[in-house]
């Protein structure tokens, strides 16, 4: 079924939510589908994801070891220098078996950039009026400052709130080559937005760091 009306709501000062825009019940077909496909896209690659992911935490932890005991080196500590070989040798692993993984993955990075790019396209599509709605509201609110409404909507423009929903909303940010592990977690936000239009849900939110 179609989702209800888009809308805009404060929710704090300086904060902002939108609802996802109205779909039809074509829109509604082919966000479904692409839904699907990109459902099966991140389950095939999910192990990949958390594979790097685990290794790279394993490598903060190791880096992290290291450098406590490159200090008990440095003051001639025997122990801690015997173990920065050991873990050094650690870290070297660690950053190959994230290249072997990654190099492994090149086909599945493929595979999933394809169907998120195809549903990002989409979410795009309709949700330039998710756009518009920002622009009118921030323009609205900047009118005072200008000499009419079309002065304050195209200073709206440049705001950081309609910026960031560019990138955010009308964008997944990623390209074919990035690594699987970011792949994979930028296709689980456009997932997250073929849902919110769905299901008519809140689609995008913006929070200034004033009001963090």
């Amino acid at each position: 079924m179609p989702n209800s009306k888009s809308s805009t709501t404060p929710q704090a000062a300086g904060v902002v939510s939108l609802t996802a825009p109205a779909i039809t019940e074509k829109q509604n077909k082919v966000l479904a589908k692409l839904k699907q496909k990109l459902e099966l896209a991140i389950g095939i690659s999910n192990s990949d994801s958390e594979k790097v992911s685990d290794l790279g935490k394993k490598l903060k932890s190791l880096e992290k070891e290291s450098e406590s005991l490159k200090r008990g080196a440095a003051n001639f500590q025997r122990d801690d220098e015997i173990q920065l070989v050991a873990v050094l040798k650690q870290i070297a692993r660690a950053h190959d078996a994230i290249a072997e993984t990654e190099s492994n993955a090149v086909s599945n990075r493929l595979l999933i950039w394809y169907p998120m790019d195809e549903a990002q396209s989409e979410v795009s599509k309709i949700c330039q009026s998710s756009y518009a709605e920002l622009i009118d509201k921030i323009g609205a609110a900047l009118a005072p400052f200008h000499n009419n409404l079309d002065e304050a909507r195209y200073a709206a423009r440049n705001s950081p709130a309609v910026r960031t929903l560019t990138v955010e909303l009308l964008g997944h940010g990623c390209s074919p080559g990035d690594s699987i592990e970011r792949l994979v977690g930028q296709a689980k936000d456009v997932l997250r937005k073929l849902d919110a239009l769905l299901n008519g849900s809140e689609i995008w939110s913006y929070q200034p760091a004033a009001a963090q």
